[in-house]
């Protein structure tokens, strides 16, 4: 017959498995959505050409704001910080003023879209190979992303447990 503790056990190993599972899902969730906001930073279409350019460096600036804010909810989620924030640097001290001046020459425009460009493909593949050595390959990860409930559960089985053992020598 089993008994109500292998039940209770294969439930918390289930609640591991779980929180796990979940865990992992939303932060391959914001990081999917992190990148997505990096592809419209690099996509060319949201310029316009009759657009003030101060509209157009907001615009930017938004942007890389979102971008931002998906960086520091992809690190929240995760134990550990995943991006390092201070990759935004680049972004902050790219060039947006030329690029969206009508003055600038098209060579120069090219070059600095391709510096665009190439920023974020950098930034994208960073959080790509860092996301799969450290989340989706790492064994650490599952150790790292249940520490905290992991000891939780085990105090409230320890708690649950000395409940039934008072309540069944009581009623002996």
């Amino acid at each position: 017959m089993i008994t109500f503790e292998w039940v209770f056990i294969s439930w918390i190993i289930t609640l591991f498995i779980h929180y796990h599972g979940v865990k992992r899902t939303s932060i391959t969730t914001q990081k999917d959505s992190l990148i997505e906001q990096l592809s419209t930073i690099c996509d060319p279409s949201w310029l316009d050409e009759h657009a003030v350019e101060l509209y157009l460096e907001e615009i930017y600036n938004s942007k890389i704001l979102r971008v931002s804010w998906k960086v520091k909810q992809l690190n929240q989620l995760n134990t550990y910080p995943l991006v390092d924030e201070k990759r935004l640097d680049a972004f902050y001290s790219f060039d947006i003023e030329t690029y969206v001046s009508k003055d600038t020459t098209l060579d120069n425009k090219s070059k600095l879209k391709f510096e665009l460009q190439d920023l974020c493909n950098n930034f994208i593949d960073d959080i790509e190979n860092t996301f799969f050595n450290k989340v989706t390959t790492s064994k650490k990860f599952m150790l790292l992303s249940i520490r905290n409930p992991l000891v939780a559960i085990f105090l409230s089985t320890g708690i649950i447990y000395l409940y039934l053992e008072i309540f069944t020598f009581f009623y002996k």
